[in-house]
């Protein structure tokens, strides 16, 4: 299982990654998911792939100021959690409550 050690270290220090360091850190933790996934360990996979989209997300949206790296973060950032589709729901539903 990961340890505390294992999250990314810029949630807990108050100096950011450069902007091109986060697609490198997405790799990093893509890596790690992969490799617990192709080793039975879902449980750890599943925390690594939170924090691969997570960092993909801050990637995209770091980018370039565009249509499609907005969607793209959206999406990552979506798929971060844990029930994307409980995600989706709850956004769409805040969302119809701020638009009304």
């Amino acid at each position: 299982m990961p340890s505390v050690s294992d999250v990314p270290k810029f949630i807990f220090e108050e100096k950011f990654p450069e902007i091109e360091e986060y697609k490198e850190i997405s790799e990093y933790y893509d890596e790690k998911y992969f490799s617990c996934e192709d080793g039975g360990d879902k449980d750890a996979g599943s925390i690594y792939f939170s924090f691969a989209r997570l960092t993909s997300a801050l990637a995209f949206f770091y980018e370039k100021a565009s249509a499609e790296s907005i969607e793209e973060a959206i999406y990552e950032s979506i798929m971060s959690t844990g029930n994307p589709e409980y995600t989706v729901k709850n956004v769409e539903d805040n969302l119809d409550k701020f638009i009304s």
